[in-house]
């Protein structure tokens, strides 16, 4: 069949085109991802693959479990492109190189596990199309552990669509994603929206926390054991206490020990990494109110002081409204909040060398 004009579409190749599994592509993985049958699944947000490519077209071939998957993918220094795996297995076009020059191209996975996880099956090639070896990735390693916030939910407001839906996730434009870019670093999310330390948004603790979901490559399966050697940050950032404080403000007592308790684990798993925990871009002091905010900046520098470990700081960040629609910040605010947070990045990171 001929090509489709946009990229992100559905294609069927001739039966002549070659197919390289995910598992022997020479690609680059930033994210955590779980190697299954030579395939890659990918539950958490921001996921990135990148490709060298020269020749012809070449499509990624998806097994999604849900409708919801999304995916950024450009070609070069192009622009992003957004589109949507469908439930089940599927060929989308990811770029035309033609150019007979090795084109480079990011696949980055939007949205995040709930939204339904999806397999990198493999890559489909047509023509003379063939896979080289990509640059390898910056040496300066970052970590997001967070909620919806840390996700980037809601960052991606486009006109005409609608107010609220999972097509407005967007983990490239995460305050995260934004902080890597600038610095010329790795950026792992490890997140999860409506979880917090202790219960989730609706008050519920019989879902996993953050120091469950931690401890995973794909964050709904606990038999997915993530191998923190293989990826040690030099700098972690948590963004917690927003769901937490939901449905109400939580004791201080558990919130604390529980947020100790965390925080000693990350510690033992990054010795050199300077830690960040940065206040709820959300959560804020209205009139007649509780005063959740002040009580969750008082929660984390009780959490400081309490567990007593070396370079673990607070990082302010400042109350961002979102939308009438949705009190989550905006892609606009996301880079703000990356504007507040860039200096004390830049100082730390100095310091690890």
């Amino acid at each position: 069949m001929p090509l489709p004009s946009s990229v992100g579409q559905e294609i069927q190749f001739s039966t002549t085109a070659e197919f390289v599994p995910a598992g022997s592509a020479p690609l680059r993985c930033e994210g955590r991802s779980l190697a299954v049958d030579g395939a890659l699944r990918l539950g958490f947000p921001g996921v990135t693959l990148r490709l060298l490519a020269e020749g012809g077209p070449i499509a990624v071939r998806i097994d999604a479990e849900s409708d919801d998957v999304y995916f950024d993918v450009r070609s070069g220094v192009g622009d992003w492109l957004r589109f949507r795996a469908r439930r089940g297995l599927g060929d989308y076009l990811l770029a035309t190189p033609g150019s007979g020059k090795p084109l480079t191209i990011s696949l980055l996975r939007r949205t995040e596990s709930w939204q339904g996880c999806c397999k990198i099956v493999g890559f489909v090639l047509a023509g003379r199309t063939r896979l080289l070896h990509p640059a390898p990735a910056p040496e300066k390693k970052l970590l997001f552990i967070g909620d919806s916030v840390t996700n980037g939910e809601s960052t991606d407001l486009r006109p005409g669509e609608a107010p609220l839906g999972i097509h407005r996730v967007n983990a490239r434009l995460s305050f995260g994603m934004e902080l890597a870019g600038r610095l010329g670093a790795q950026c792992h999310l490890v997140s999860y929206g409506g979880r917090g330390i202790l219960r989730d948004w609706q008050g519920n603790r019989d879902t996993a926390t953050a120091a469950q979901f931690y401890e995973r490559a794909l964050p709904d399966e606990p038999a997915s054991r993530w191998d923190h050697g293989s990826y040690v940050p030099d700098l972690i950032c948590v963004e917690l206490g927003t769901n937490d404080f939901n449905p109400g403000i939580p004791g201080r007592n558990e919130f604390v020990s529980a947020y100790v308790s965390f925080l000693r684990k990350l510690r033992a798993d990054a010795p050199r990494a300077p830690i960040l925990l940065a206040e709820s871009p959300i959560l804020h002091d209205a009139a007649g109110e509780p005063a959740k905010r002040t009580r969750l900046r008082e929660y984390l520098e009780d959490t400081i002081a309490s567990a007593r470990l070396p370079n673990v700081q607070l990082a302010p960040i400042g109350h961002y409204v979102g939308t009438p629609a949705d009190a989550h910040p905006t892609g606009d605010e996301h880079r703000r909040i990356a504007d507040e947070l860039e200096p004390a990045f830049r100082a730390e990171l100095s310091r690890v060398g």
